[in-house]
């Protein structure tokens, strides 16, 4: 499994058992998990990026918000009141870092139940997964969707093209090549995947089987080799059928 060797045997154990369940890719998760941990896997490592906000400040394998964290924990608010107290929020911060690894793990498990019992069909592929992680909203969306402005202004280090907007693609292909980079540092083998426009251009007549998305629609198990025997076929058929109508008409 991938990036295996920097977590426990039991940890290791854990994240497959979770991703049978969820029906997820085990490299997938431990990606995930690993880039927004700093490949450290700590439970109570702190996002330095909202340190100057405690109670918006991710905590966790998962990274996860303070407001999830209490959504998790099942914290109740008073009746009429949408949104959690300060209180709550950094005690339900604290509850996680102040948990193992292990432990917090079934909560990496109790997030993605809730993700999927929500968003119906997805292919669950490293772009999908972390974006899931990224802003949910995102996993109906095509890859040209564009991500709001807010949400631009605190990643436009993903706008490697100065674009001036960040698309769901920029950010699928910002996990595949962070896990890919990371992993062969480590001696791993990369970690294609099918949301990776780089991946597909770079492989596109070669014998593999790959998820091939189409205006953000699935095709799957078909290979890119059948797909250009198909087109070249068609592509026979009609300088064929154009010598024939040339003959004809020499006629």
């Amino acid at each position: 499994m991938l990036f295996d060797s920097l977590v426990s045997a039991d940890f290791a154990n854990k994240v497959k058992d979770i991703s049978s369940s969820l029906g997820i890719n085990p490299d997938y998760l431990m990606a995930c998990m690993g880039f927004e941990t700093g490949y450290t896997y700590k439970p109570d490592i702190l996002c330095i990026a909202t340190a100057s906000t405690p109670t918006k400040q991710a905590v966790g394998i998962l990274q996860f918000l303070p407001s999830t964290c209490c959504d998790l924990l099942d914290i109740k608010r008073p009746l009429g009141v949408l949104k959690y107290s300060d209180e709550q929020l950094l005690s339900a911060k604290k509850q996680f870092a102040d948990m193992d690894s292990l432990t917090q793990l079934d909560y990496v498990k109790k997030y993605f139940e809730k993700v999927q019992k929500h968003y119906k069909d997805i292919d669950w592929n490293l772009g999908n997964l972390y974006c899931s992680m990224f802003q949910q909203t995102l996993l109906n969306k095509p890859l040209d969707y564009k991500i709001g402005q807010d949400a631009y202004n605190s990643n436009s280090g993903l706008d490697t093209t100065d674009k001036g907007f960040i698309t769901k693609q920029d950010i699928c292909n910002f996990i595949i090549t962070k896990t890919n980079d990371k992993a062969r540092s480590l001696g791993y083998d990369k970690v294609p995947d099918s949301t990776s426009v780089d991946f597909i251009n770079k492989n596109a007549f070669k014998n593999i089987t790959a998820d091939i998305l189409v205006n953000g629609n699935q095709l799957t198990d078909i290979t890119y080799n059948q797909h250009v025997l198909i087109a070249g076929g068609f592509l026979i058929v009609i300088i064929i059928a154009s010598i024939i109508k040339i003959i004809l008409k020499k006629k």
